[in-house]
């Protein structure tokens, strides 16, 4: 065994000696630290490959662009989620799967990521996928314009506000929270849950879905929701015009309508609920085919034969007007709360 003394002997033998600790730290201080990468420090994106043909890759590319640049996010199979970052500049974490290759292009204005297979030609549906999921972690200037193209992948999108917002979906949950102006959303298997964070009468959102749930909040503007199989529900401050369908599900709305405002629910099968403020004045048209109406506003019509009922008011005071049509039951209430309610098919015009 080697003791402490020998090896203090042979340090000082080959000319080492010890210095004070204040020494050290002001050797330490007189290094100058790294200074932090920054955008201008980055190239923009350019044609480039990044393969993980037989094991998984881990990902860490950074690239200069745009605080206004597009961009277009492409995934088969995994995950992908997108967040604010820094300005000026785009970066990527995660994992690419084993089998599948990224194929990156681009300038300071675009930039294009796509997950592919090895010895796929650009095609969704060619005769050999990605054999593993690939997981994309992005973070891009809140001010970009984003879309997402995904097949059998989920989508998560938080803090981007640029001018749209776009996801295309094959299978997978899409969860956005935007206060990006024009938001479509297009699944065909999938559920669907979006966020405002801002909204005005100029907004517009339109949401649809084949097979799953639609849930939207803080939306306003002009808001369109479709679900053949599922239920369509959105809350808001005010809507200038909300359109909504269903044919085997519920169609919920709460919110005040903007002057002149309209609604319009529709549902082969389920049941509309509309919450409207309590001193809403409007002109209420609705009918079952059969089903019931339950309303704070006039009286509901039930004939004296055969099933269903209506509901006609007319209030001249220059407010909203809402009509609806349902085939199982339509509620419509005037209360404070801004809380959701559901509701069936209906439809609404301000009049002021």
């Amino acid at each position: 065994m080697i003791s402490h003394d020998f090896i203090l002997h042979d340090c000082l033998a080959r000319g080492i000696r010890r210095r004070p600790l204040a020494g050290l730290l002001a050797a330490a201080l007189a290094v100058p630290f790294a200074a932090p990468v920054t955008a201008a420090a980055l190239n923009p994106p350019q044609a480039t490959t990044i393969d993980a043909q037989t094991s998984a890759q881990n990902l860490n590319q950074a690239w200069q662009i745009a605080n206004d640049a597009s961009v277009d996010v492409h995934n088969v199979r995994g995950s992908v989620v997108v967040s604010a970052g820094d300005a000026g500049q785009a970066t990527l974490s995660g994992e690419l799967g084993a089998g599948s290759k990224l194929v990156v292009s681009g300038d300071t204005h675009r930039l294009d990521l796509r997950v592919e297979s090895p010895d796929q030609d650009h095609g969704w549906f060619s005769k050999r996928g990605p054999q593993a999921d690939s997981n994309l972690v992005l973070k891009v200037p809140a001010g970009v314009s984003l879309r997402l193209e995904l097949v059998s992948a989920d989508g998560r999108v938080s803090g981007i506000d640029g001018k749209s917002l776009n996801v295309e979906c094959v299978s997978g949950k899409v969860t956005l929270e935007s206060g990006a102006p024009q938001v479509e959303v297009e699944c065909v298997s999938g559920d669907v849950t979006y966020r405002a964070t801002r909204a005005d009468g100029n907004s517009r959102s339109h949401l649809q879905t084949v097979s799953g749930d639609i849930a939207a909040s803080g939306v306003g503007g002009r808001v369109k929701l479709e679900t053949v199989s599922g239920r369509a529900h959105a809350d808001g401050k005010e809507v200038q015009e909300f359109e909504a369908g269903s044919v085997s599900g519920n169609v919920e709305l709460a919110a005040a309508l903007g002057a002149h405002g309209r609604i319009r629910a529709e549902t082969m099968s389920g049941d509309i609920r509309l919450l409207l403020p309590p001193d809403a004045s409007a002109h209420f048209e609705a009918e079952t085919f059969s089903g019931s109406i339950r309303t704070d506003y006039g009286t509901v019509k039930t004939p004296q034969y055969g099933p269903g009922s209506s509901l006609d008011v007319d209030d001249c005071t220059p407010m909203p007007i809402t009509r609806l049509s349902i085939s199982r039951s339509l509620c419509i209430r005037g209360v404070k709360s801004e809380s959701p309610v559901p509701m069936a098919n209906v439809v609404t015009n301000s009049r002021s």
